[in-house]
């Protein structure tokens, strides 16, 4: 039986594998014994395989702490260090060939994310965004907002029209970000309510009218005292906002003034240099990562990545001061879908592929492959690995 005070087991073998065909093409023998056989990885017409020990499955998923790394640390791995998970679906099994590549010629510069940022999570007001959102406010001579909110939700209440004060609304990100997408914010479309203190005549009659809405007895305002509190995310915002899913374009935000955002995760840098990390997040080094990472089981083709597992991912990190010449260019450049990023072209005729990134992606993301002394067949091989990642996700939620 296991003795779970040694590394049992753990020197065999696991052969993550992935069919191209329907499973009944398959049925012979003799690719049984070719997957059974595996010692590397390969891909065939049929499938896909990726032979691992089962030893380095374990290191992968574990915290590892810079002790534990030079051998410090004494005892089995599993005794030593707490095993955190790994993205087996991603890795051994989406992950196309290029991605292996990048691991092993950045090597030497694998860090984990967390060592560069500390993340929160996005703003939630429990089912009250109706009431703590402000869509229609226009400021007055006095100072005030002329405030109208028709978020009813009893029919027989009608619609709220007054005045408030500007120290109790905030600057707010909501859907800026869809009709204006480009990397750098600079501005807003919404406030926030937000009641630090006691609340003057003019938010107390909003707050009488959210109640008769019922806003007090949603989720998370039933549990405040008093119920319009505003939560931590509303008293604070992050420099970088990472969105919570990604359709067929790629963006992490450079919020310079601090808005407020409402479905964003937030990262706080733990570097001074704030501008090259959100240059190097923009990347498409990054951009296939989280493709290759992230969870595909929200539906809609739409990909998901958690705060948590962003800052668990231990990646090439490149921070070069040319990074900062380079976004100054590229935050200013509409943020496109990643075939049109990428200058994707398909020539039918003569079944040829050609790429041509525009000129501010290129510039960005030469910083990054050059340090990992990148081929350019090699850097080609993102830029379509990116492409056909996205496109197979999509796809895939059109036939669905």
């Amino acid at each position: 039986s296991p003795d779970d005070r040694s590394e049992w087991a753990l020197d065999k073998t696991t052969r993550f594998v992935m069919f191209h065909v329907p499973f009944e093409h398959i049925l012979s023998p003799v690719i049984f014994d070719e997957i059974e056989e595996a010692i590397e990885r390969r891909a065939t017409k049929e499938y896909r395989i990726f032979p691992i020990q089962q030893g380095q499955l374990l290191q992968d998923g574990c915290t590892i702490s810079e002790e534990e790394e030079a051998g410090k640390v004494a005892g089995p791995l599993i005794k030593t260090t707490r095993y955190i998970g790994n993205k087996w679906g991603g890795k051994y099994l989406r992950a196309p060939d290029i991605y292996w590549t990048i691991l092993e010629k950045g090597k030497n510069q694998l860090r984990y994310l967390s060592e560069f940022f500390d993340g929160e999570r996005y703003m939630n007001t429990g089912g009250a965004d109706g009431f703590f959102i402000v869509n229609d406010a226009i400021k007055l001579p006095s100072g005030k907002f002329q405030v109208y909110n028709d978020s009813v939700t009893v029919r027989s209440n009608p619609p709220f029209e007054g005045e408030i004060e500007g120290e109790f609304l905030v600057p707010l990100i909501k859907d800026y970000t869809k009709t204006d997408k480009r990397i750098e914010i600079n501005g807003y479309d919404a406030y926030c309510l937000v009641i630090k203190d006691k609340p003057s005549i003019c938010v107390k009659e909003y707050v009488r009218w959210g109640e008769k809405q019922g806003y007090h007895r949603r989720s998370v305002t039933r549990t405040q005292a008093p119920w319009y509190r505003p939560t931590r995310q509303m008293l604070n915002s992050a420099k970088i906002l990472v969105p919570r899913s990604f359709s067929d374009s790629y963006a992490i935000y450079y919020n310079p003034q601090n808005f407020l955002s409402l479905r964003f995760y937030r990262l706080h840098p733990k570097l001074e240099d704030v501008v090259s990390l959100v240059a190097y997040l923009n990347t498409t080094l990054v951009s296939l990562i989280i493709e290759t990472l992230g969870n595909r089981s929200l539906g809609l083709g739409v990909l998901d990545f958690f705060m948590a597992d962003f800052l668990s991912l231990r990646i090439p990190v490149v921070l070069d001061k040319e990074l900062k010449e380079a976004f100054a260019q590229f935050k200013e450049s509409p943020v496109l879908p990643v075939k049109e990023e990428y200058g994707f072209k398909f020539e039918e005729e003569n079944n040829l592929v050609s790429l041509q990134p525009r000129a501010e992606r290129k510039q960005l993301d030469n910083i990054v492959f050059d340090s990992l002394e990148l081929t350019h067949g090699e850097r080609d091989a993102i830029y379509e690995a990116v492409i056909s990642l996205v496109e197979a996700r999509l796809k895939k939620a059109v036939s669905v």
